[in-house]
């Protein structure tokens, strides 16, 4: 149900039709989603709130050599198939210590955020890793991380300083221990996490997450359609006490909460702990315990 449509509606609803609705309606329209639906209400967790999906890993690249000056930011490759999606990763030559961003990939030709400190190299060898990625454009929050090819879940971590570096982040290739937020993506507004080790084979990581909403009054509501009713009710009882018609309101409050408390009870019966399905699934086949129980047991 679009803005449009709620508006329609809201005027049928009360018999006002003016511009001081409309603007009641885009002013409380947001609220009603956020905070009088999606918020808590009633203790309750919505099981239309929580969403999974998955992301793959990259693999380091190291194919043919590189030219690289002293205090130049320009990277030449020779016998190197590099691709514009690597803008963003880093890189570093001669399997040294210091890793550079790249920030732009023209054909076989490379472009550093900062000038190589190194020793001028006309054939060196390089590796290329993706520290970043993005995850689904719907994500406020990250609830958990796996990989179900290993027992041990991907564990939040938070962001460490200098002096507490995770040792050898960069060269293990083994399981992913752990996740660090790593703010937004601006340009698509996705959010970004980095892992540790940091990988350099590619794996598979599943990760359950909690939804973000845009505003209902830029497009359409992204809560179930039978909950979009209630947007209907909240948003009468809003018109009617800004018109000073409090027993209309009040009437429109009750039915609001009516609607509401029945779609909570309805929706408990659909909700699933999202946290321990695939820890229950592996335990089923792995680790599940046998019941200690005597021999002659009826």
């Amino acid at each position: 149900m679009n803005i449009t449509t709620i508006k329609a509606k809201v005027k049928s609803n009360t018999g006002i039709n003016s511009t001081r609705l409309n603007t009641i309606i885009e002013d409380r329209i947001d609220e009603v989603q956020d905070l009088y639906i999606i918020k808590n209400v009633y203790g309750h967790k919505w099981s239309w709130l929580d969403s999974q999906s998955a992301l793959n890993t990259v693999a380091s690249y190291s194919a043919g050599t590189v030219s690289i000056v002293q205090d130049s930011v320009t990277v030449t490759g020779t016998s190197v198939a590099w691709t514009t999606d690597m803008e963003g990763y880093v890189i570093r030559f001669n399997d040294s210590n210091e890793y550079y961003l790249i920030t732009d990939v023209t054909g076989d030709v490379i472009t550093l955020d900062k000038a190589y400190i190194g020793t001028t190299d006309a054939a060196a060898t390089y590796e290329i890793v993706k520290i970043y990625y993005a995850l689904e454009s719907d994500v406020k929050n990250v609830l958990w991380m796996k990989q179900v090819v290993t027992p041990r879940p991907v564990l939040p971590i938070a962001p460490l300083p200098f002096s507490r570096v995770l040792p050898d982040e960069f060269v293990s290739s083994g399981d992913i221990q752990g996740y660090i937020p790593s703010g937004m993506d601006l340009t698509n507004e996705y959010m970004l996490v980095r892992f540790s080790p940091i990988p350099k084979v590619r794996k598979r990581v599943y990760y359950g997450y909690q939804k973000k909403f845009s505003s209902c009054v830029v497009t359409e509501s992204s809560i179930p359609d039978e909950l979009h009713p209630l947007f209907i009710h909240k948003l009468s009882e809003f018109v009617f006490a800004a018109y000073d018609m409090a027993a209309k309101a009040k009437d429109e409050e009750n039915y609001f909460n009516a609607m509401l408390f029945n779609v909570v009870n309805e929706d408990k019966d659909l909700y699933m702990d999202n946290d321990n399905t695939m820890e229950d699934e592996y335990i089923g086949q792995t680790y599940k315990r046998s019941l200690n129980i005597p021999d002659d047991f009826s």
